[in-house]
Parts: C-alpha cells; structure tokens; sequence
C-alpha cells in the first residue's frame, strides 16, 4: 500500500455514482493505479452472478485489510441502499461521491465509446439517461462533481482530494446512533451550508433576514392550500383578496409601500395563472392540504414534513402534489436530491391511506409545469434507507464550516456570518421582530 494514504481512504470505501457517460469507471481505475486501491464495479460483480445486495456486500468485505476500496456503481438500482447498509453493519463507512454530467454530454460520450451497445430495456440511450437522472435524485451524496468540463485526469484528482480529506468516518460506525426528529429543510440546510445548519438548529440562532421569494413562497402556499380546501366555491376575486390580506397584516411593519405593492403584484400574478391555467381544470378530488406526517425510519429516527395536498382522481388514484413557487428551475446551491423529499412524502401517504402505489408529482406554480412519477411498497425501503443515511451523516457530524456561494445572499444568518460571500438582497425583509 502507497505510505502517503489518509485513514480514511484506509478505512473508508470510495463510492462513485452517477450519471452515464459521467466518467465513473475511468475515474474509479485512475485513482486505484494511483492508490493501490481495490475497484468493484457493480456490473463486473453481477456478470459474475453476484447480483443481490448481500453478494456485493460479502464481495466487497472480504477484500484484505491492507487495500483501501472503491465501489463503482450508478447508484440507481433498487438495492444500491441496501448495498450501502450491509456495509454498515460490517462496520465499514462509505465516502459516496456523484459525478454529474448534463444528458447532452453524456450522449456525446456514449457515441465516442462505440463499444457501448444501447440498453434492452427503454430502447434508447436518451431513454435511458433522463430515467438515470432522474434517479439520481433520489440519492443523498457526500459530495457532488459535475464533470462535463473535466478531463478523467482533473476528475480523478478532484474525488481523490475529497476521499483524502474527509474526516474519519469510520469512526461513527456503530457508534453513537441518530435519535430525534428530522425534516427535510433541516437536512438540506446542512449540505447547502453547515455553518447555517450549526446556526439554525445546534444554537438556535434567531433568523435575521429573509428573501422576498422565500417569504412569497410561503404565503403562496398558504394561498393554494386555501384554494384546494375550501369547502365552497373559490373565485378568483377570494383567491386573490385571502392572498393580500395575509401579506398585508404580515409586512405592514416591515417593507415600505413600494416593496409590499410589488410582492402582492408578483403573487397575484403567480396565483391567477394557477388558478386560470390549472386549478379550473383540475378534476382530482382533494383528500388532504398541509398534511403533518411522522415517518419512522429506524428505533428513535422520526422524518416528519407537511405534504401540500394529496388528492384522488375519478380512478381512485391517490396523488401527491408539492408545489414548488420559486422561478428558478435551478440554483448556485450545492446538489440537494430533491426528489427525496416527494418519496418521502409519498411513502408516509402510502402508509397513511394503505394503498400499495400512488403517484408523486412536482408542480412548479409559476409556469404550471408538471413532473410525475409512480411510487410502489417495493421503493419503500430504500427510500427509507437513503433518508436514514442522510440523517446519520448529518448527525455524526461535529464540524460545521461555512461553504461560501452565491447562496450566501438568501442566507437567513447572513449578517451574523463572518464567511458570507455576499451580503444580502436590496428587497431582502428584515425580520426586526424575530431578532433576540
């Protein structure tokens, strides 16, 4: 073994997912001639006829001490959670890093690698690459690379760096279990920026500003799940009046006239497109809005969250609809599978209406765009799994370093922050009422 490796790539197994075509293969074998490190590519394994959780995992253990490990895998198949388990209760810790590339570049690398023949099941490399990337977003990561400018080489050091440079994982293994309640934003907050995380939820530091698309976001919800529940018929005109009168009472004192007049133009805006463009055509009966739920992931591992609306169509099946009021397809932000958190819900409604499949679906309230998708018993466990690594993650943490970005400008503890990259927005509302 090379004398120059960290404990932790002795102790730790480097886990590549990712996309197709985002150099996961290439950069596992650079780093192992680099390291000496061992490589298990999943497909290799399964080849071989490995091809359940507990054959990888007894594959992969049984490597000799003195060989740091890297487990190669896309990361999408129904037991990749299991895989990650199983290690864990042979006390080996993972280091999971995801490569990304857009579908785009992807395809370009496919098409240079004519030894790859297109997939059986889908028909197509198109195909098969936007279900791959969607199921990439089921999946929390330790670190994200987008590799669509990087060379193997780059790409190879940058991962070797990170696995080099984590903390000792291994240590955790085992140890000191997670016990609480989660939540989704929590979790996020943390991969987003730690120092936020450590603010808001170890210290309890009092939020001292917030963005005016987080505080319309949260009004324009408080609007919808008014529109979906009404026991009456809701016009417009009641739509659009519940909506000022609740911005109104709440930033009279905080915004000046101009800045409040805006807010509830931008929101009324957003919310009569809703209204003429999707709620008049809605034929689903709406079951539950801002539904409170607990889900159990382990003894003394809670994730609870609040479903928007779930809703039943005339064929009786159950949907879950969260609305999401940001403009923004995408963000500066670090990656947060965000699809995760819908699973999640629609894991809890499956339990709570005991129905063996439904629907999740994403809507994004200013264009009216749509992404759904079936959920089954079957995707229960791993999205158990997933939730319950992340949360272990989180909570064995005990270093919490500001990760400064272009996120620092929306960041709630930005004038406390000595890290902060920028300062906040001009329209930014001061929350005065909330400062200790």
């Amino acid at each position: 073994m090379p004398p120059d490796l960290t404990e932790t790539m002795k102790t730790t197994i480097l886990t590549i997912i990712g996309q197709i075509g985002a150099g996961k293969s290439e950069v596992a074998k650079r780093i192992a001639v680099q390291t000496g490190a061992r490589v298990f590519a999943v497909d290799d394994l399964r080849d071989r006829g490995c091809d359940t959780a507990s054959c990888l995992v007894n594959s992969i253990v049984a490597t000799p001490a003195e060989f740091p490990i890297i487990f190669e895998s896309t990361g999408t198949s129904s037991g990749f959670e299991d895989v990650l388990a199983g290690l864990s209760r042979h006390g080996r810790s993972v280091f999971v890093v995801l490569l990304e590339c857009s579908t785009e570049t992807a395809m370009r690398r496919i098409h240079e690698r004519t030894e790859w023949v297109a997939p059986v099941v889908g028909g197509s490399w198109a195909a098969q690459l936007r279900w791959t990337e969607t199921q990439l977003r089921f999946i929390p990561a330790d670190l994200c690379i987008p590799t669509d400018a990087l060379s193997t080489e780059e790409a190879a050091t940058t991962v070797r760096e990170a696995w080099e440079n984590a903390n000792d994982l291994s240590r955790n293994v085992g140890q000191d279990p997670p016990s609480g309640t989660f939540t989704f934003s929590q979790l996020a907050s943390f991969d987003i920026c730690p120092l936020a995380y450590r603010y808001k939820y170890v210290e309890q530091t009092a939020e001292l500003v917030e963005t005016e698309q987080m505080f319309l976001g949260r009004q324009l919800h408080k609007a919808l799940a008014y529109l979906y529940s009404a026991k009456h018929a809701v016009t417009e005109a009641d739509l659009l009046s519940f909506f000022a009168a609740r911005v109104s009472e709440t930033l009279a004192s905080l915004v000046r006239q101009p800045q409040l007049k805006e807010i509830l133009e931008r929101g009324s805006s957003v919310l009569l497109s809703h209204y003429r463009n999707t709620f008049r055509f809605s034929t689903s009966r709406t079951i539950a809005v801002e539904k409170h739920f607990s889900l159990e992931l382990s003894a003394g591992v809670t994730f609870s969250g609040i479903i928007d609306r779930v809703s039943q169509a005339a064929s009786g099946t159950y949907e879950v609809v969260d609305y999401k009021t940001s403009i923004r397809r995408s963000t500066s932000r670090p990656r947060i599978p965000d699809l995760l958190q819908l699973a999640a819900y629609g894991v809890a409604a499956m339990l709570e209406y005991r129905v063996p499949a439904l629907l999740i679906s994403r809507h994004l309230v200013p264009s009216g765009e749509e992404e759904k998708l079936p959920l089954r018993e079957t995707d229960m466990r791993r999205i158990r799994l997933a939730l319950l690594r992340w949360v272990t993650r989180v909570w064995q943490t005990t270093e919490y370093s500001a990760r400064p970005g272009r996120h620092c400008s929306s960041c709630q503890f930005n004038p406390c922050c000595p890290h902060a990259a920028t300062v906040p927005s001009p329209t930014a509302i001061r929350l005065v009422n909330r400062v200790a």
